[in-house]
């Protein structure tokens, strides 16, 4: 009766699909389950009270730090702790201070309360299928399982109507920025090229390479190039399945991601030559294969 919660859950999905075992709705079985007269202040996917998690715990036989880990807080902590030491990757160390992770992200969507951006393969089960904390998160345009496009629907109790035609498949750039995104949700780590980074200095890397990336274009010429390369080909990978449509009518975080992805992909590749600190972690051992080969790359672009 107390289905285990699913990796990279939401607190809010996995509490609903139990709810469901006992003929209930999410807050009959906090009032009921619980015994709580009224959802606790501040619930939510972001940062439920202390005695929530612990009482969870108590009647589930869940672990409190796996019940931690389907929040956003729980999932993130180094949006909060301060810890994550500055990064160069593209340019040399600046002395210009980077914003704080929680600042820089716009990184939670505005979801309505019936609508989300969503895999289609994930809830075609729905409502016993599970709800992802990535999938709120606008850096994540796919599903790295189903290596779909995120996709805008609108969710009642029993259905899921989807506002779109068809689901379009995730280019291979998207796909491999959004599978190391949910690693650092899930895992608490992303395995590069380099070694194994820390998801808060994951979350700083990507943080690192746009503020580079949108700085104005001063200094030697070879750092000017490497810049220019990146977003030219970053605008190629960005309008690739979007036939004739403008580049201004692209989403903003798709731009963003492609962005990002695409400086990450041709640093490993070996096509740009960066001179930050920590470009070593994108570069791979003697022997190691790059994300994308180059039939891969061709099919993006």
């Amino acid at each position: 009766m107390h289905p285990s919660p699913l990796r990279g859950e939401r607190l809010t999905s996995w509490l609903r699909r139990t709810a469901m075992e006992y003929g209930l709705d999410l807050y009959e079985l906090i009032r009921q389950g619980l015994d709580l007269q009224q959802k606790p202040y501040g619930f939510s996917d972001w940062r439920p009270p202390e005695y929530f998690i612990t009482a969870l715990s108590v009647k589930t036989g869940v672990e409190p730090e796996i019940i931690r880990r389907t929040t956003y807080t729980g999932a993130l902590p180094f949006l909060f702790s301060g810890t994550v030491k500055p990064k160069s990757v593209l340019l040399p160390p600046s002395d210009r201070p980077l914003r704080d992770l929680l600042e820089w992200l716009p990184w939670l969507r505005n979801e309505r309360q019936t609508q989300l951006m969503a895999c289609r393969a994930c809830l075609a089960n729905y409502p016993k299928a599970g709800i992802f904390l990535s999938w709120r998160l606008t850096l994540v345009l796919s599903c790295p399982e189903h290596r779909l496009m995120l996709e805008p629907a609108r969710v009642t109790a029993e259905s899921v109507y989807w506002l779109g035609e068809a689901a379009e498949g995730a280019p291979d750039l998207v796909h491999m920025l959004d599978s190391r995104i949910c690693q650092a949700l899930t895992e608490g780590y992303v395995e590069l090229p380099g070694g194994k980074v820390q998801a808060g200095d994951w979350f700083r890397l990507m943080q690192t390479i746009q503020e580079e990336l949108s700085r104005r274009l001063y200094g030697s010429w070879n750092d000017s190039s490497l810049i220019l390369k990146v977003w030219s080909d970053s605008d190629r990978c960005s309008m690739a399945g979007y036939g004739s449509k403008s580049f201004e009518r692209i989403s903003p975080h798709r731009k963003r991601s492609m962005l990002i992805a695409t400086a990450m992909d041709l640093i490993e590749r070996g096509s740009i030559t960066p001179v930050g600190v920590d470009a070593k972690l994108f570069r791979s051992a003697p022997g190691n294969v790059s994300w994308l080969s180059q039939n891969q790359l061709a099919k993006t672009f």
